[in-house]
């Protein structure tokens, strides 16, 4: 897959709808809700990222590339903590459903049969 290139007024859309997905689900959250939310223009929207299911792939690859980053700092930069612990943090990276990167489990429920390709990603 080629890398993402994304410019930053696009990155603040996808964190904004990243914490809407999170807290109201893909379903529930609409375009109209997300460019209401990040004072965009649906032209804006679709130029940015072509469609939802497009959109919501891309949101999550970017929590995907995040979670990536924190693991690897956890495991490789954590030298004072014990491998045990180490686990547990990795544990809850994923478990915590009020935590940053629930999203992407979260995912895994609601795309299957709506977003297909979102829900490979996650």
């Amino acid at each position: 897959m080629p890398k993402l290139v994304l410019s930053s007024r696009a990155i603040q859309v996808i964190n904004k709808s990243i914490d809407l997905f999170h807290h109201r689900g893909f379903h529930t959250v609409g375009v109209d809700r997300i460019v209401k939310e990040c004072e965009i223009t649906k032209a804006t929207f679709y130029n940015f990222f072509l469609s939802k299911a497009r959109f919501i792939e891309i949101c999550l690859i970017v929590q995907k590339e995040r979670l990536k980053e924190k693991v690897v700092s956890i495991v490789e930069y954590s030298q004072d903590i014990s491998a045990a612990d180490k686990l547990k943090q990795l544990y809850f990276l994923h478990t915590d459903v009020e935590g940053m990167f629930y999203l992407l489990f979260k995912a895994m429920f609601e795309t299957k049969l709506t977003y297909p390709k979102a829900y490979i990603t996650a």
